[in-house]
């Protein structure tokens, strides 16, 4: 009896061993699975960060071309209306300005064309009419 419980025992204790082996192998390969994941969830934020900041300048540069687009828009409002005033003060006629002597007629058309000057729509009429 007594060399049965033994032999019973020395195989438990083989089994456990094996148990704890097994046990210890399965733990390591857990941690080590845990361990990819933490390092591929960092990497996922990495690159998630790089997008957002990529996201971000794109969204800056967008918001800058609208203001461009619209600045040029206006520029060329103005040239349009500068053409025309231009244009209007060309094809007046002295009567039309209030007075019959060409010498003022030219004196106001110089002050015009030099207030014109002055805000800085500089482009000459023929460019843009």
């Amino acid at each position: 009896l007594k060399l049965a419980f033994r032999k019973l025992e020395s195989e438990f204790g083989e089994y456990h061993e094996k148990i704890d082996y097994q046990v210890f192998e399965f733990k390591s390969q857990t941690l080590q699975e845990i361990n990819n994941y933490i390092k591929d969830f960092q990497n996922f934020d990495r690159e998630l960060k790089r997008y957002q900041d990529v996201f971000r300048t794109v969204e800056i540069l967008n918001n800058e071309q609208t203001k461009l687009l619209n600045d040029n828009k206006e520029i060329a409002n103005l040239k349009k209306r500068k053409c025309e005033i231009i244009s209007k003060l060309s094809s007046m006629s002295p009567a039309h300005k209030g007075s019959r002597r060409k010498g003022l007629t030219k004196e106001r058309s110089k002050v015009a064309k030099s207030m014109l000057d002055k805000s800085n729509l500089s482009v000459p009429p023929l460019q843009i009419c």
